[in-house]
Parts: C-alpha cells; sequence; structure tokens
C-alpha cells in the first residue's frame, strides 16, 4: 500500500470524502503488454490528484494462497533458484515497481500489511475457514485477525535492479512473522514498537448483508440490461 497522505486481480484507490468512500479499481488481464497502458494512464491521474488524500492498494503475490497457487509458485522458485516463502506465494515486483516509479512525486511512503488469521491452522487457507456463509449466515467470524504494519520511504527503496531483491528479502521477514505466530498464537515483541487491540463489531448485520448482495444485484442487473440493448440495437 502506497500513500501521499494530503497488487492482484485489482489495483485498488481509495479517495475518502464525506459522506462517501469512492473505490476505483483497475482491473489486471495478468498480461503486462495488456496492463502496463491501462495502468500508466490510471496512475498518471493519480499522480496529478494532488488535492485529495490518496491509498493505492496493492497485492503483489497476485492471488491467494491455496492448494492451486502453491504449486505454481513453488515451481517458479524452483525454475529460478529461489527460496520459496512458507505461508505465502512469491511476489510479483512488476507492477509495484511500475507504481512506485510511476507515483515517485506524489507518494512518499510504502506500507506493508501482513495478515494472520486466529482460528486457521498451519497450513492451512484462511479463506476455506472463514467465507460470507460462515461470517454472516452461521455466525462464525474469525476471533481474531492481526494486523502487522511497518513503513518504507519510497527514495529509501531500490527502484533499479535490487528491486526483486528486495521484494523478496521483505517477504522472508513476512514468512518469518507469520511462522512464529501459527506457533505462538501472536506476532514477536520484539517487531512491534507498539501493540493496538480494538473490537470490530457489525452495527447492522442484516444491512451489512444486504448491502454486499446488493452491489451485487445491481452489477448483474446492469449486465443485463447492457446485454439487452445489444440483442436489440445490435439486430437492426
Amino acid at each position: 500500500m502506497v500513500a501521499n497522505h494530503r497488487m492482484g486481480n485489482a489495483i485498488l484507490r481509495f479517495q475518502y470524502r464525506l459522506p462517501c468512500i469512492f473505490l476505483i479499481l483497475v482491473f489486471m488481464a495478468r498480461n503486462w503488454d495488456k496492463d502496463k497502458p491501462r495502468l500508466s494512464h490510471r496512475l498518471k491521474k493519480l499522480a496529478q490528484a494532488t488535492d485529495d488524500p490518496m491509498w493505492l492498494l496493492i497485492f503483489p503475490e497476485g492471488t491467494n494462497l491455496s492448494d492451486n497457487t502453491r504449486p505454481k509458485s513453488l515451481d517458479y522458485a524452483k525454475k529460478n533458484d529461489l527460496e520459496h516463502p512458507k505461508h505465502a506465494l512469491l511476489p510479483r515486483s512488476t507492477g509495484l515497481k511500475f507504481c512506485l516509479e510511476s507515483l515517485s512525486s506524489s507518494v512518499h511512503w510504502l506500507y506493508d500489511c501482513t495478515l494472520a488469521y486466529e482460528g486457521v491452522p498451519e497450513g492451512g487457507f484462511p479463506q476455506d475457514y472463514y467465507t460470507l456463509r460462515s461470517l454472516y449466515f452461521e455466525g462464525r467470524p474469525p476471533t481474531g485477525v492481526h494486523m502487522h504494519w511497518r513503513k518504507f520511504r519510497v527514495d529509501e527503496i531500490p527502484l533499479d535492479e535490487g528491486f526483486d531483491q528486495w521484494m523478496r528479502d521483505r517477504w522472508a521477514e513476512k514468512d518469518a512473522l507469520l511462522d512464529y505466530f501459527y506457533k505462538h498464537g501472536k506476532y514477536p515483541e520484539d517487531k512491534m514498537a507498539v501493540c493496538v487491540k480494538t473490537e470490530v463489531k457489525l452495527k447492522n448485520p442484516v444491512g451489512d448483508v444486504f448491502s454486499i448482495f446488493a452491489v451485487l444485484s445491481l452489477l448483474a442487473v446492469i449486465m443485463r440490461i447492457g446485454f439487452l440493448l445489444v440483442q436489440i440495437f445490435g439486430g437492426r
């Protein structure tokens, strides 16, 4: 996550304005020749929009760790003689590097977040344990979600041929954090400058569920209308 304070299938941009939160999605095709022009266009607009605070959220792994994705990541590591993380996938550096280079004039900090879920055994995948069904219909949310945050100055990150190694070093550190968590149920205290505990509750469970599915229903309706319009006008 990069921020100016004033990467997966989608790169997310959060723009905060009362009373609404605007979310801009840049969907990726996982083909750099196709993604680069689209991403470059969006990043130029973000770099020029200096009046609003901006957070750019990117998932360098590109997808969730799972039984399907782990073998592919392991194969890549083996072919390139790289050490593979135990609790994560290898990060993809191209998208993040391009974002940092494109936003270097307006973005000064890179934030790294490592997530760990209580109730998931070592070797398990959180998405298999906590789903919309388990959360909203079975009343079985995670008992706790641990977030380890740290930040890096963008001008101190090597945005050259050393960036790939810099990324892998950071992922090795994240993997060590997760390994400790699975053994002790918490992050190591010597890796935390401050620890903040808080409780998060749904204000209106029924309303929250409705809002999630309302968005999906709206998208389905829009797609259906578009399909019908193509049939009507395309047949003329």
